[in-house]
């Protein structure tokens, strides 16, 4: 990252919970820059015994978070894979959702996309009656979502059942 602006402002309002505001004008696009800062923040998480909850918020009313920046050539091959061993993207997702820490997605305004994706690995979302627009959009002409915490959901009842793998085949 150059001079750019930071994309998170992290508040850590004591040792236990830290404040994660999302500031990406125009919409918070999800660029390089953000999943770097992401996985900067997933490392400090990870490494922080004290540190109880996450709370992730957006400075825009209008959107917790938006989609990939598509203009970001980046994304596509700039970015080395992630601790994981997957894309950036995907190891930032299954991070959080492996985190030891309660992480909470307070979403106002739209989470489409891959941010969508990024309030499904929380481990739990609250979401404005009023502005709260989370969206799959691709979905909508059959295409398969990035690959987020979505896809590996058991079906409701059979977690934990010993009914086996709930993608397997029969």
């Amino acid at each position: 990252m150059t001079n750019e602006q930071p994309r998170l402002t992290i508040d850590k309002r004591s040792p236990a919970l830290w404040a994660v505001t999302f500031a990406n004008p125009s919409i918070n696009l999800i660029d390089a820059a953000m999943i770097g800062e992401l996985q900067h923040l997933l490392t400090a998480a990870e490494t922080d015994d004290r540190l109880a909850v996450i709370v992730f918020d957006s400075a825009d009313p209008e959107f917790f978070q938006a989609h990939w920046d598509f203009a970001d050539p980046a994304l596509k091959d700039g970015l080395p894979p992630g601790p994981t061993g997957m894309h950036p993207w995907l190891d930032v997702l299954v991070r959080l959702s492996r985190l030891p820490q309660v992480t909470i997605a307070a979403l106002r305004g739209g989470a489409r996309g891959a941010g969508s994706e990024f309030a499904l690995a929380a481990d739990i979302r609250f979401a404005s009656r009023e502005r709260a627009v989370p969206a799959q959009f691709e979905l909508g002409p059959g295409a398969v979502p990035g690959g987020g915490p979505g896809h590996p959901v058991a079906p409701p009842g059979r977690q934990g059942t010993g009914a086996g793998d709930p993608h397997e085949r029969r």
